[in-house]
C-alpha cells in the first residue's frame, strides 16, 4: 500500500523528534505530532501512530511501551529494545 506524502512526513518527523528526547521520557504518539506541527488527515495521522508502535515493537530502538492502553504510551530508554 502506498503511504501519502502528509503521512511519510509525519512519520519519519516523529520518529527525529522521539530520538532527541531525554532518556527516561515519557510520552504518546500525539506528543511528538504537537512537535512536529504537520497538518494531515486523521487516517494518516492514525496509520503514522501504528507504524511507529511497530517500529517500537519490533525494531532496534531506543524505545519501549510502558501502557499498552489506548492510546500507547512510550519511554525513551537507553540503547536499543532488542
Amino acid at each position: 500500500m502506498q503511504k501519502s506524502k502528509a503521512q511519510n512526513h509525519l512519520y519519519k518527523a516523529a520518529i527525529g523528534v522521539a530520538f532527541r528526547l531525554p532518556i527516561g521520557t515519557v510520552f504518546q504518539f500525539n506528543n511528538l505530532s504537537k512537535c512536529v506541527n504537520h497538518q494531515c488527515n486523521t487516517a494518516d495521522q492514525q496509520e503514522a501512530a501504528r507504524r511507529f508502535s511497530h517500529l517500537v515493537k519490533h525494531g532496534d530502538v531506543p524505545f519501549i511501551i510502558v501502557d499498552f492502553s489506548y492510546p500507547l504510551t512510550y519511554m525513551r530508554v537507553k540503547g536499543g529494545n532488542n
